[in-house]
């Protein structure tokens, strides 16, 4: 996070996965995009799709690539 907050720093993509102890991607999505409102999030999970949606961590629509990934 603090590489967001950095000005000289330049980010085109955060790629996290959904499920992480301490905080989840959604939460580190919504705080990355209060510094840097522009900046394009990748979510990634080893769960599927509908599981992560439908379990509130995660928005329809939202990029999501689900693990393994090729």
């Amino acid at each position: 996070m603090t590489i967001l907050l950095q000005d000289d720093s330049k980010v085109d993509l955060l790629l996290t996965d959904v499920v992480m102890p301490g905080i989840n991607g959604r939460e580190l999505g919504r705080r990355a995009h209060q510094i840097r409102p522009g900046l394009k999030i990748l979510y990634m999970t080893g769960y599927s799709r509908n599981a992560v949606v439908h379990q509130g961590k995660l928005d329809e629509g939202v990029n999501l690539l689900e693990k393994p990934i090729s």
